[in-house]
């Protein structure tokens, strides 16, 4: 389970117990072959067959966005996912030093196209956008134990070790949830948020780690949570360089779970018959979502609802979207932030992209010269003194632009340059403790509190003889 800036852990225990001796997931065959082999440096490699399965709510989001075409809808689906299924692959396969050198392999999609799909997510809605993600995640696991018992089952998947469906509600700070030890049971399954592709890929690849064995970072072991290794329990920002690997405690752990489902004969990873139909996640060299999804309708994408809005950074910084990517959430009237990053080849800069967590320069980036990049925020917003605006309002009155909170809103409209504006007092604690009333800024703004409270003082200002 990953959360935004919150640590706990829930292992179901009763549950594993349930599914303790439950039949491997993916039907067994007689004749199957082996599966796993040695690296030059004689580890021997383990695939682990994912599925990914994509809720309702995926599913309508693509096609509210593609207008109900349905091919682009799905195109577009099957394209971000398996970016997603190749960073997750990098991830496991960018981890050595345990007994078993790991891939992840996508052995097919399940697109949910109805809500009785997805009735595991749909049935434990508790808005419009929000679910229980812990019920459904254990509907989730006894969907998948019917699935296999009934002869009579209509949904026929190819065999898989484990399961992950990505849905674009939230449920609370939670990004993710698993249960822990559960591959090669019917419980191999796990839920993720789909917010952006780099937050997705990583909150993916620490959900698959719980499934085979790891826990939480600084629980129950002797690492530690702020090191930010995979399986930190929370991640607000990738801030560390360990955010890729697992760590030492994380390695043991998968390596005991391993062993145990070795000694017990019972490690689905090591043998299959589907070694040449895994999903074809191939996706075209030039493909970088955010050269075709501006960065409104990546909050549209991000939060599943078109009202969100893309906000400017407030100080212009425009390389930081590419590791915070912020959305307007209408409802709430701020700028919000659930941990989401900025597409690859989202511009930050000019002839600059963002390609993972990184501002990086490119020569077939776009050329971006003007500082307001995306232009004003397309709408109404809060601003600091708590009253609702619309860029609009300040076009043909810049002093307006002084207002707090306003500026980042309406770089277009109220650029730095501005005559006679100013974003902030370049004093600001000497004007407020200085200018507490009108008799003080009447008086001391025209002489010499002009430059150093511009903006406190802007009503004020005259010119000197």
């Amino acid at each position: 389970m990953r959360l935004v800036n919150v640590f706990c852990v829930i292992f179901i225990s009763f549950l594993l117990e349930i599914y303790a001796n439950s039949e491997y997931l993916a039907e067994s065959s007689n004749n199957v072959n082996p599966r796993f082999k040695r690296d030059d440096g004689g580890v021997p490699e383990l695939v682990v067959e994912t599925l990914f399965i994509l809720d309702y709510s995926i599913y309508r989001l693509w096609m509210t966005y593609y207008q109900n075409n349905k091919d682009k809808a799905i195109e577009s689906i099957r394209y971000h996912f398996a970016t997603i299924a190749q960073g997750i692959d990098r991830v496991y396969q960018g981890n050595d030093g345990m007994k078993y050198k790991y891939s992840v392999k996508m052995v097919g999609y399940y697109i949910c196209q109805t809500p009785s799909d997805s009735d595991f997510i749909e049935r434990y809605k508790t808005r419009e956008t929000e679910f229980n993600i812990d019920a459904a995640l254990l509907q989730l696991s006894k969907w998948n134990g019917e699935r296999l018992e009934s002869k009579q089952s209509n949904v026929v998947l190819p065999k898989f070790d484990l399961a992950i469906v990505f849905t674009s509600y939230s449920s609370g700070l939670m990004r993710g949830l698993a249960y822990p030890k559960a591959a090669c049971t019917t419980g191999g399954v796990g839920i993720v948020r789909n917010l952006g592709q780099l937050t997705t890929t990583f909150t993916a690849a620490h959900e698959i780690g719980h499934i085979l064995g790891a826990g939480h970072d600084g629980y129950q072991n002797t690492c530690f949570r702020k090191d930010n290794y995979l399986m930190s329990g929370s991640s607000d920002t990738y801030d560390r360089n360990n955010y890729t690997q697992f760590s030492p405690c994380s390695k043991k752990e998968l390596d005991d779970y391993v062993t145990q489902l070795d000694s017990e004969k019972r490690n689905c990873m090591l043998k299959t018959d589907l070694n040449d139909k895994h999903e074809d996640i191939e996706v075209p060299a030039s493909y970088l979502p955010g050269t075709i999804h501006s960065p409104d309708a990546q909050c549209h994408l991000m939060y599943g609802n078109s009202k969100y809005k893309f906000c400017n950074p407030t100080d212009g910084n425009y390389s930081s979207i590419c590791s915070k990517f912020t959305c307007y959430d209408n409802e709430k009237q701020f700028c919000s932030y659930d941990g989401g990053k900025a597409m690859p080849g989202t511009p930050c800069g000019d002839k600059m992209w963002c390609i993972g967590d990184k501002c990086v320069s490119d020569d077939k980036a776009s050329e971006k010269k003007d500082p307001c990049m995306f232009g004003d925020f397309t709408g109404e917003f809060k601003a600091n003194d708590g009253r609702l605006y619309s860029c609009k309002n300040f076009q043909s009155n810049l002093k307006g632009c002084n207002i707090p909170g306003v500026r980042s809103f309406c770089c277009k409209t109220c650029p730095n340059t501005a005559s006679g504006v100013c974003a902030s007092d370049p004093q600001h604690e000497w004007c407020q403790r200085n200018l507490r009333n009108e008799s003080d800024k009447q008086r001391l703004c025209p002489e010499y509190a002009a430059e150093m409270c511009c903006n406190t003082c802007y009503k004020y200002l005259k010119k000197k003889n």
